[in-house]
């Protein structure tokens, strides 16, 4: 595998949500991470698995964020 190990500061956890997946992979792979999946990777700690379970504050904020900017429709 090339570039296959996550960065330092980057572990995934022993169960891992597929919310974090994509996340993950791009970081293992070396590619930038956009504004998005940054935010995703600073998750991880906070939220884990399951992550859409999880009532963590930050992870509230950051799907507001992206609804009020129209990247997610809830309709």
């Amino acid at each position: 595998m090339v570039n296959g190990a996550l960065p330092g500061d980057l572990t995934a956890p022993a169960m891992l949500d597929a919310a974090f997946l994509s996340t993950l992979t791009m970081s293992a792979a070396g590619l930038p991470l956009d504004p998005v999946f940054a935010t995703r990777a600073t998750l991880l700690a906070d939220c884990a698995a399951p992550y859409f379970a999880s009532e963590s504050v930050r992870k509230k904020r950051f799907h507001r964020a992206l609804v009020e900017a129209g990247i997610v429709d809830l309709a």
